[in-house]
């Protein structure tokens, strides 16, 4: 689970459809998806919080 705490949004890409949250927004990523990109998107900077379940 993600949330973009910092800019005002981004695109999120890897293997699926790209999509955009804005700020504060939460977002989830499944475990499935070994690789993905967050790139600032009208912005010049993001800072994502992310956690997770250790298992």
């Amino acid at each position: 689970m993600l949330n973009l705490v910092d800019g005002k949004s981004a695109v999120i890409e890897g293997d699926f459809e790209p999509f955009i949250v804005h700020y504060a927004e939460t977002f989830i990523i499944p475990a499935s998806i070994n690789e993905y990109t967050i790139k600032p998107y009208d912005c010049d900077e993001v800072k994502v919080l992310k956690a997770y379940v250790r298992s």
